[in-house]
C-alpha cells in the first residue's frame, strides 16, 4: 500500500514556494489560490505514488534523517536548472566549495530558480504601453527563435536514443552530486525558500546578465531579501554581465545600483563588469575564478573513464562555419577521429562521432583524455587549461567576454582564432609551468575572497 502524503495540516505550515508540485513525477500537486490570493499545493490522491520526493523538498519540513534540527543552510542561485555542461559543473563545483569553506553544521544546496524567461515577450505585450520595452522585449525573442531555427538541422539529426541517454545523465549527475532545497517559477516561491537561508550566493554563470538584471531584478540581484539585511548573509561570486556594450549597461545603470546594495559582497568573473560595478557602488567589486577552477585536476578523479583516446574534441556552440573548416583539416592532418558536441555544426564525415548523448561527467573526460580541443565554450577552455591540452579557441559574439578575459589572466590570448580565420598551429607550446603558477594565484585571492564573504563580522 502507498504511503499517503500530507503536504500540510494548517496553512501557516506551508510558504507556497511550489517546488513540491515543481519535484513531482506524476504531476499529482497543482498549486491553487485560496481566499487571500496565497498558492498552496493541492495533492490528487490518485496521481500521487508515495514517493515522498516533495515532503524531501519542503524547506519547512523536519530535517532529513541525519541532519541536524539546527542545521545552517547556505544557498546558491545559479543557472543549474539548464540542462547544460557548464551550468551543472559550476553548480556542483560551487557548492563543494562552499561546503569545504563553512563545515560541520553547514549544508548548502541550490535553489533553482526558472523564471520562464522565453515567456517574458507575451508578457510585455500584455502588461505595458511603453514601446521601448515592447520592442527590447521583441528583439529577446526574435534572437531567441533564430538560435533556435539555426540549431535546428543539427537537432534533426539526433536519435530519440541519444536524448534519453542525454536526459538521464543529466538527471543522475542531479541525484547524485547537487543538493537542492526548492525549485521556483515566481519571485515569492524564491523569496519563501531564501528567506530560509543563513546565506545565499547569487553566481556563478552570466546571472548578471542585462536581461536578468531588466526583468528579474528582484531574483538575481536579491532584491526580494533587501528587509533581510543582517539575518542573511548575501554574496556574488565570479557573476558574469557578459556584456560591454555601454549604452545598453548606461540604460540599466539604476537597476545595477539598486541591486548592488542588496549585496554584503560583491565580485564577478569580468574585467569589463568589474570596472562597470565598481563605478555604482563603494562596496569592492572583487574580480574571482570561475568555481571550477577552485578545484585542481586531481579533485576530478572521481569522474569515471570512458577508456577512450586517439581523438579531437569539438565542444562549438551556435554555427561557427571556420570552426567546422579547422577541425576537418586538424582530423585529416593528424588522422585523428573527431568526437563532437555542436548546436549547429554537424559533422558527417565517417571520422566524426557525435556525443550529444552526453552528461557533465562524460563531458569533463572527453577533454581530459582529448589529444587536441576546439571550441568556443567558456568551460571547455577552463578544462582544457586545467587538463593542458592543446586548444584552440574561435569566438562566440555572447561568450568572447569572459573567455577573452580567462585567457588573458593565464596569458592565453593566442590561442584564440580571430573571427573569419580558419588557420590555427594547434601545436604552438604552451609554458603549463607558468600558467599553473598564475593560476595557483587566482586561485588563493579568490578562495580568501569567499572566506572573507562567509566569515567577516557582519556575518556572524
Amino acid at each position: 500500500m502507498k504511503k499517503k502524503i500530507v503536504l500540510y495540516e494548517l496553512e501557516s505550515e506551508c510558504c507556497g514556494c511550489s517546488a513540491c508540485e515543481a519535484v513531482c513525477p506524476q504531476n499529482a500537486i497543482t498549486m491553487n489560490e485560496n481566499g487571500e490570493g496565497f498558492l498552496y499545493p493541492v495533492l490528487d490522491a490518485v496521481r500521487c505514488v508515495g514517493c515522498e520526493l516533495c515532503l524531501k523538498v519542503c524547506p519547512l519540513k523536519t530535517a532529513p534523517a541525519g541532519e541536524e534540527a539546527d542545521v545552517r543552510r547556505a544557498g546558491i542561485l545559479c543557472l543549474s536548472h539548464k540542462e547544460n555542461y557548464g551550468a551543472k559543473i559550476v553548480a556542483w563545483a560551487l557548492q563543494s566549495k562552499l561546503q569545504e569553506l563553512l563545515g560541520e553544521g553547514w549544508q548548502v544546496g541550490l535553489i533553482e530558480y526558472d523564471g520562464q524567461e522565453d515567456r517574458k515577450f507575451l508578457e510585455t505585450l500584455t502588461t505595458t504601453m511603453n514601446p521601448v520595452a515592447v520592442v527590447q522585449a521583441a528583439d529577446r525573442f526574435l534572437s531567441n527563435r533564430k538560435r533556435t531555427a539555426a540549431s535546428g538541422a543539427t537537432a534533426a539529426k539526433r536519435t530519440p536514443q541519444q536524448r534519453e541517454q542525454r536526459t538521464e545523465r543529466f538527471r543522475a549527475f542531479d541525484e547524485t552530486y547537487l543538493r537542492k532545497w526548492g525549485k521556483a517559477k515566481r519571485t515569492l516561491p524564491f523569496k519563501s525558500i531564501a528567506e530560509q537561508m543563513r546565506v545565499m550566493v547569487v553566481g556563478s554563470d552570466i546571472v548578471f546578465r542585462p536581461r536578468f538584471a531588466q526583468d528579474y531584478n528582484e531574483v538575481y540581484l536579491l532584491g526580494c531579501l533587501k528587509e533581510k539585511e543582517g539575518s542573511i548573509r548575501r554574496l556574488s561570486y565570479a557573476a558574469a554581465i557578459a556584456s560591454d556594450d555601454s549604452r545598453e549597461l548606461q540604460k540599466l545603470q539604476e537597476k545595477y545600483r539598486d541591486g548592488m546594495r542588496n549585496f554584503d559582497a560583491i565580485s564577478v568573473r569580468e574585467r569589463a563588469s568589474q570596472r562597470f560595478l565598481q563605478t555604482l557602488t563603494d562596496k569592492p567589486v572583487a574580480y574571482c575564478c570561475d568555481p571550477v577552477l577552485l578545484h585542481s585536476c586531481d579533485e576530478f578523479a572521481f569522474v569515471p573513464d570512458l577508456g577512450e583516446r586517439g581523438y579531437i574534441y569539438m565542444n562549438v556552440l551556435d554555427k561557427t562555419d571556420n570552426a567546422v573548416r579547422y577541425v576537418k583539416r586538424l582530423a585529416e592532418k593528424t588522422g585523428s577521429r573527431v568526437l563532437f558536441f555542436t548546436d549547429s555544426n554537424y559533422l558527417e564525415e565517417p571520422y566524426a562521432q557525435d556525443v550529444f548523448g552526453d552528461g557533465p561527467l562524460e563531458f569533463i573526460d572527453r577533454i581530459r583524455h582529448a589529444d587536441y580541443v576546439v571550441t568556443n565554450s567558456f568551460h571547455t577552455c577552463v578544462f582544457s587549461i586545467l587538463f593542458h591540452k592543446p586548444f584552440a579557441v574561435f569566438v562566440r559574439s555572447d561568450q568572447s567576454l569572459k573567455i577573452r578575459d580567462l585567457l588573458d589572466t593565464f596569458g592565453l590570448r593566442d590561442r584564440m582564432v580571430a573571427k573569419g580565420k580558419a588557420h590555427f598551429d594547434m601545436n604552438r607550446p604552451i609554458d603549463w609551468e607558468a600558467v599553473d603558477s598564475k593560476l595557483a594565484a587566482f586561485r588563493e585571492e579568490s578562495e580568501a575572497f569567499l572566506k572573507n564573504a562567509l566569515f567577516n563580522e557582519n556575518n556572524k
